[in-house]
């Protein structure tokens, strides 16, 4: 792994065969992973927020190794200092590996908005 880069957990529209995958071209994907307990998501339009849940489950996703440039355009195209999302650290397991990682967390307003799981992938409601 290059030493400059960083780890991101990814849980939506980024992940392995969704529609924003493409973001993610040239970063190497690590494996799927989840964060400890604790979470939901909540659909947007058309893609999901992670919102902190106390008695909430993990949340289902992947880890990956991102450089820094692409760190930078990942939190353009997220909407960071926008306040579409807020980017935090976050201990995610992969494999048998617990690694903090950097997660994109939706800090607005959930009322009104359909919770849907822990698990974009498949998601209810």
């Amino acid at each position: 792994m290059n030493p400059a880069a960083e780890l991101l957990f990814v849980y939506g529209t980024l992940m392995t065969g969704e529609e924003n995958e493409a973001h993610m071209r040239g970063q190497r994907l690590l494996g799927a992973a989840e964060t400890g307990p604790g979470w939901t998501l909540y659909l947007l339009d058309g893609y999901p927020g992670a919102v902190r849940l106390p008695g909430g489950p993990p949340l289902a996703g992947e880890l990956w190794a991102v450089d820094p440039d692409a760190l930078a355009r990942l939190d353009e195209f997220e909407g960071v200092g926008e306040g579409l999302y807020r980017r935090e650290r976050e201990w995610v397991r992969c494999g048998e590996r617990d690694h903090q990682a950097w997660i994109y967390v939706y800090p607005g307003e959930t009322e009104g908005r359909r919770a849907i799981g822990a698990d974009w992938r498949r998601r209810t409601g």
